[in-house]
């Protein structure tokens, strides 16, 4: 159900209503970067690229990483992962207008 919601306000930043969607996501930055691991991150979303399948991370750690285009899959697989302190699984914020 989670993974619907999910799929459905990636296809709103890929449409016209892109300006009244925003998704701010809590991943584990280790499953998409080669980076000593693990390592939970806030970032929002920037884009969805409906035939690719590639959401757009607008890394807020930008002297790092910047900005990457990363697999949905991916993405989903790095949302699915344990907060090592807290032992609950991260997530994302969905906020519309």
């Amino acid at each position: 159900m989670l993974e619907e919601v999910f799929n459905k306000a990636l296809h709103s930043l890929a449409s016209r209503k892109k300006l009244r969607t925003l998704i701010i996501v809590n991943f584990d930055q280790a499953v998409l970067l080669p980076i000593e691991g693990p390592c939970g991150h806030f970032s929002p979303l920037g884009d969805y690229n409906l035939h690719n399948h590639m959401v757009l991370v607008m890394d807020v750690d930008k002297d790092w990483t910047g900005s990457y285009w990363v697999k949905r899959s991916a993405l989903l697989n790095s949302l699915h992962t344990q907060d090592s302190s807290r032992k609950t699984y991260r997530g994302y914020i969905l906020i519309t207008a």
